[in-house]
């Protein structure tokens, strides 16, 4: 004979917390609203001035490609 519902006790899911639950999602490398990148530095030059350009982040300093969308 194969168990219903009834004989399984009562069935309990478990779901993820909504986004707003969660508060803003905000990590290193993100875009700030003028398109700086937060908390990275340069791999090259070490300088804070990062800044998305073209779904490339490009060292404002030296010129270098820090990263690509590729690579994330």
């Amino acid at each position: 004979m194969k168990p219903t519902t009834e004989d399984r006790g009562p069935e309990t899911t478990h779901h993820a917390p909504k986004t707003e639950d969660r508060g803003p999602k905000v990590s290193h490398g993100d875009p700030g609203p003028d398109g700086h990148a937060v908390g990275e530095l340069c791999d090259y030059c070490g300088a804070e001035a990062l800044r998305w350009r073209k779904c490339k982040l490009v060292c404002e300093q030296c010129g270098n490609i820090v990263k690509s969308c590729a690579d994330l």
